[in-house]
Formats: structure tokens, C-alpha cells, sequence
């Protein structure tokens, strides 16, 4: 939504895979048999790309020249 914005320069991503969410940790303590992580990460934890990864990508594709 903000990307056709032309004052827009950098985007920032807190955490990149689900391994090194602290979210995943906290998940996991709460409920130790938890597979699946439902954050929207770019990356699971063997850096494989998730549907994010290629929402970010299409999006980024999208987005008008700078």
C-alpha cells in the first residue's frame, strides 16, 4: 500500500526467518508440540521462502521506478 509512494526509500524487516523470531520461541514454550507458526516471515527456519517472501516480491516488482 505504501510502496507506489515516491517519499518511501527503505523498507525494514525486524525479523527475517521464523527460527529467529522471538515470537517462535514464545510459541514454543507456550505450546512445545507447536508446528506451525503463523507469522508472516519472509523465511522458515531453513530459509526457505514462505508466501510472504513472494508477496514482498511481487509487490517490490509492482512499485513504479525511483
Amino acid at each position: 500500500a505504501v510502496l507506489p509512494i515516491p517519499a518511501v526509500k527503505v523498507l525494514t524487516f525486524w525479523q527475517l526467518a521464523d527460527h529467529t523470531s522471538w515470537l517462535y520461541y514464545s510459541d514454543v514454550e507456550k505450546r512445545p508440540s507447536a508446528e506451525r507458526r503463523p507469522r508472516p516471515l519472509p523465511f522458515d527456519q531453513y530459509f526457505s521462502r514462505k508466501p510472504a517472501w513472494f508477496a514482498i516480491a511481487d509487490s517490490l516488482r509492482a512499485m513504479p521506478p525511483r
